[in-house]
């Protein structure tokens, strides 16, 4: 395959060999829910709620541990400093540094009267695990091999024409302080050696994630309205992407003329010497 390349003045062709062409088809859907509060204050229940209903939220090279939802108890430790004379209290303190330094100005003064003690508090709270990540993952795919590990969790589904499309789920929690309402994302990616018909794309971003979505967004939607957030009238952006990626495999004569290129070139410099 020869590609000529018209540039000012220029004529450039160039032997492609023979070309092998990738193909990657994208479509992407992002929801936003605009008159959404960010779900900051609820976002530990929302994680909770979201795995009682068959959704795991995951990090970056996450893997699925359902030991990372539901309730635990926690317990903090908080030291207050007292300074007393005569068992009567002067001087309390968090911190440690001016309890010393109080004490050190008052033994100068009254010497042994004053008395220094430490007291430890234990706070005990029954609360909601953190959020894992914000890549939604259906539970039922980490059962049956279709969850996939890595940079980006996923979720892999070969329809019955072996079709492998690759779905995504992120969503955003929103901000309140840069105004950023909340939002949720499907990416679906499918990956061919060549061109597909359109009735193969469509299968393959459309048909086959079309049940996975819609249960995920179902769910999503669901667990935000147990906390009153308002997701009416939601913002849809949907667009698909085609993207290829060619690669040209040398013929045989290309490889035998770069050889004589290279021998002519060195002839040409030993004769220079």
């Amino acid at each position: 395959m020869v590609v000529t390349l018209c540039l000012p003045h220029i004529v450039v062709e160039l032997d492609m060999g023979m070309v092998t062409k990738q193909m990657t088809y994208v479509r992407t859907m992002k929801i936003t829910y605009d008159k959404s509060d960010n779900l900051g204050k609820h976002i530990r229940e929302i994680n909770t709620r979201l795995h009682e209903e068959g959704i795991a939220t995951m990090d970056r090279y996450d893997d699925y541990d359902e030991t990372n939802y539901g309730l635990f108890e926690s317990v903090s430790k908080s030291r207050t400093y007292q300074l007393c004379i005569n068992g009567e209290l002067i001087h309390e303190s968090p911190y440690l540094i001016m309890k010393k330094e109080t004490q050190d100005v008052l033994n100068n003064v009254i010497g042994d009267l004053i008395h220094c003690s430490e007291i430890t508090t234990e706070r005990k709270e029954t609360m909601h695990r953190r959020l894992n990540g914000n890549h939604l993952i259906t539970v039922e795919s980490t059962k049956n091999g279709t969850f996939q590990y890595g940079l980006e969790p996923s979720m892999c589904i070969i329809d019955e024409n072996g079709i492998n499309s690759n779905l995504m789920v992120t969503f955003d929690e929103g901000s309140s302080w840069s105004s950023r309402p909340t939002s949720i994302t499907f990416t679906t990616t499918i990956l061919s050696d060549g061109v597909l018909r359109k009735d193969d794309i469509e299968r393959g971003v459309v048909d086959s994630t079309l049940e996975t979505i819609g249960t995920v967004q179902a769910i999503f939607e669901k667990v935000l309205m147990s906390f009153d957030y308002d997701l009416s009238e939601p913002t849809i952006d949907c667009h698909f992407d085609a993207k290829s990626e060619s690669r040209s495999e040398c013929t045989p004569d290309i490889i035998e003329r770069t050889r004589v290129e290279k021998e002519r070139q060195l002839e040409i410099r030993r004769n220079e010497l």
